[in-house]
């Protein structure tokens, strides 16, 4: 099993561990067993089982969600239910010795449960904001037997029926649209020098900010290698250029790579764009003009 989920949260896994041993340990010195005939079984079951299953929804949450106020706000909320719990569990063996001790078992969990109520909020807000970058990169349909396995976007199948899908458009409504293709500068350089997984985390970061640089109607598709193609629709080209001047500063201010002598590496992009105002254009003639056109670029600097 892989060490990373568990030393993301080490101090989140300390307090779980030290939750529990205090619990059983204030327990332990503010009680007596109780007598083996009056202990209900079924009651231990139903309580420990509860206690059980809170303590494992604090072990997924804790495994699968990243650091952030959402994971903090769960975590305190299912730790405070999970104390309660457990009380609740131990209170079927033991009497505490204070008899009023008893009445503050439920404390804990209404206290987590408003806790767990507010974790839902920014939860939903999260979620929103994941939905939306969905949309950007699904746009009209899913189709997940058609997506770019390292960067999560649609792949050249999916970009060939989109913009065929424009094309249809702009012979029926007369509405124009841009392709953009952003190229990633010396990432075949930066691929030998800090190797597959960092190259393929760099297309991921890149598609993201990408992703979130675009209007909801724009689709991203990753090309080929290094390359992504935006379809803009109706669009004009001085709008197109506009986004992409944008995009290409936002990314420029990535810097998330380290060279050997550990100094930041700010990310660049270099782009073409283009603007289709008839229908008689081919897919392949479009792709070949934002090769060529990308190329120059290249050249000029």
């Amino acid at each position: 099993m892989k060490l990373q989920p568990f030393l993301l949260h080490q101090s989140k896994w300390s307090t779980l561990v030290g939750l529990t041993l205090l619990a059983i340990t204030a327990t332990y010195h503010t009680s007596v067993p109780k007598p083996l005939a009056d202990i209900n079984l079924l009651d231990c079951l139903g309580e420990g089982g509860l206690a059980l299953i809170t303590l494992m929804w604090i072990v997924v949450t804790l495994l699968t969600r990243p650091k952030g106020l959402v994971t903090n706000l769960l975590f305190a909320g299912l730790s405070a239910m999970y104390v309660s719990m457990l009380w609740d569990f131990l209170d079927e063996m033991v009497i505490f010795t204070p008899p009023y001790l008893t009445s503050f078992e439920a404390i804990p969990a209404c206290i987590g449960m408003i806790l767990m109520s507010i974790a839902a909020h920014y939860w939903y807000k999260e979620q929103s904001i994941f939905n939306q970058t969905l949309m950007k990169k699904e746009r009209f349909y899913r189709d997940h037997s058609i997506t770019d396995f390292v960067t999560g976007l649609y792949s050249i199948e999916y970009m060939k029926n989109q913009i065929s899908h424009e094309l249809a458009r702009l012979e029926s409504e007369h509405c124009t649209f841009c392709l953009t293709m952003f190229d990633i500068c010396n990432f075949a350089a930066f691929s030998r020098q800090h190797g597959l997984q960092k190259s393929n985390q760099l297309l991921r970061d890149t598609a993201d900010m990408l992703s979130l640089s675009m209007r909801e109607s724009d689709l991203l598709c990753r090309f080929a290698a290094d390359k992504f193609v935006i379809i803009h629709p109706q669009t004009t080209q001085a709008q197109a250029n506009a986004f992409a001047a944008r995009a290409t500063a936002f990314i420029a201010r990535h810097a998330n790579y380290h060279d050997d002598k550990n100094q930041p590496q700010f990310s660049a992009v270099r782009w073409s764009c283009i603007e289709i105002h008839n229908q008689q254009w081919e897919f392949e003639s479009l792709m070949t003009n934002l090769v060529t056109a990308l190329n120059r670029t290249k050249v000029a600097a």
